[in-house]
């Protein structure tokens, strides 16, 4: 888990014990798990991606986005396992940028989004971005960011089982969205301040409370 107040990325075990702690003081907000065990961490500080493996402390800078002057930087990212990308959106710029490992460098794949937050890639192929405020879940239509549903304060989103997963930080819930026709329902309640999301092999969903500073765990996928 991140987390940009401490300035730490924490390797946790069942029962939250840290199996280890990486220091890093650019405000770590999102991460990724990239194939060959590199980790992508999205500093908020600096408003760009870094990369390291762990166990190894070195960071490497893999790319650097625009100046996010006074706002806050980059905040939520994803790994597009089928697209073989980096997904990045540019919080403070309203864009979202894609990385492909195939080489090339960043570029950017959309805009006017609002201040994306997390992103996830449907079933369907195509890409879903959560914007707080008012902008809600937006799914990616010709470089510009559809309506699927309006959630205040919506945080971040994993997509499994043909469902989307989003984060409500000011509910403490996670809802359960339909990408098809944006009817939703709610799933989890009682998590404080729900953030980051994220589906775990066994299909829990973890889920961290920044209120507490913890994980909570939940079974909602078979």
């Amino acid at each position: 888990m991140s987390d940009p107040v401490h300035g730490t990325l924490r390797h946790l075990a069942s029962g939250d014990r840290a199996l280890d702690t990486i220091f890093d003081p650019d405000a770590p907000e999102g991460i990724a798990l990239l194939p060959g065990g590199r980790l992508a961490v999205a500093e908020q500080r600096m408003n760009r991606i870094v990369t390291l493996r762990p166990p190894a402390r070195a960071r490497t800078i893999l790319f650097e986005l625009p100046s996010a002057g006074a706002a806050e930087g980059v905040d939520g990212i994803a790994y597009d396992v089928h697209g073989a990308r980096l997904l990045v959106p540019d919080s403070p710029h309203g864009t979202l940028v894609e990385w492909p490992l195939s080489g090339g460098g960043p570029r950017t794949i959309a805009r006017d989004l609002g201040r994306g937050v997390g992103v996830a890639v449907g079933r369907d192929g195509a890409i879903y971005i959560v914007a707080e405020a008012s902008a809600g879940l937006l799914r990616i239509v010709s470089g510009r960011g559809e309506p699927v549903g309006t959630f205040a304060q919506a945080d971040d989103v994993v997509a499994a089982n043909g469902l989307l997963y989003v984060t409500l930080i000011n509910e403490g819930q996670v809802v359960a969205v339909d990408p098809a026709n944006g009817a939703h329902r709610v799933l989890i309640t009682g998590i404080g301040a729900a953030q980051g999301l994220v589906l775990l092999p066994d299909g829990r969903l973890a889920i961290a409370d920044s209120n507490r500073g913890a994980i909570a765990l939940a079974r909602v996928c078979a």
